[in-house]
């Protein structure tokens, strides 16, 4: 297993556990954005849970979150 490196607080972490809930996408894990630019031009971010428990408190929907341990109960 490769152990991956939070772009936002430079945390090594193994694997997200925070996962969505509802939509299409319910279930799957939450820890990667992708970025697109004017030029179509796409970067991807790794975010460890407590990252991603933030980036939602940002947009305000932590409920969208589920599973792990910062905010989406377990």
């Amino acid at each position: 297993m490769d152990a991956l490196k939070c772009d936002r607080c430079g945390n090594y972490f193994d694997h997200n556990q925070l996962r969505l809930s509802g939509g299409n996408c319910s279930g799957e894990p939450f820890g990667n954005i992708s970025v697109r630019g004017k030029s179509n031009y796409c970067c991807s971010y790794d975010l460890c849970d407590d990252c991603v428990a933030d980036f939602f408190r940002w947009v305000n929907d932590p409920g969208k979150l589920m599973g792990g341990d910062a905010d989406g109960k377990e």
